[in-house]
């Protein structure tokens, strides 16, 4: 069953023949798919240490060349595809969704990269500020009636 790929010449690739999945990966069918690239570094280095993958040299998903393959960390693995230019990432935006530049004064950088507009927390925050103290002067108001109005004050 391993035997289903074709050699390609100019790149040393093994090209797989067989099924593939919908990732561009071959696969083997028996009860439970597995990917053809695993089952070739069984079959040639035994088993896949746990928390490792099977990675390509190549790049190329259907090869199953034992010595294009070789063992890493799914860290590993981000490494090799950010490296090798195969990551893909959102366009950064030049504004926030209000249109206030990021530029180098007016952005916060987050934990985990994300960008924030200083312009817009600034504001969030006075807006804050502002709800706090005029919940907090209703809340004096009710405690304690103006002098008039006692009355209300006795019930």
């Amino acid at each position: 069953m391993l035997d289903t790929y074709e050699p390609e010449p100019m790149s040393g690739c093994w090209l797989w023949t067989g099924r593939y999945i919908t990732t561009g990966y071959g696969a083997l069918k028996g009860g439970v798919t597995q990917l053809a690239h695993r089952a070739m570094w069984r079959a040639h280095h035994g088993e896949i240490p746990r928390g490792l993958f099977v990675l390509h040299r190549c790049d190329v998903r259907c090869c199953v060349n034992p010595a294009h393959l070789f063992l890493g960390t799914a860290q590993d693995n981000t490494k090799d595809m950010v490296r090798k230019g195969r990551h893909w990432a959102p366009p950064k935006l030049a504004a926030c969704r209000r249109g206030h530049p990021y530029d180098a004064g007016n952005t916060r950088q987050r934990p985990g990269g994300r960008r924030t507009c200083r312009t817009c927390s600034n504001e969030a925050a006075k807006m804050y500020q502002r709800r706090k103290r005029a919940k907090e002067m209703a809340n004096a108001l009710q405690l304690h009636p103006r002098d008039g109005d006692v009355e209300s004050f006795h019930g």
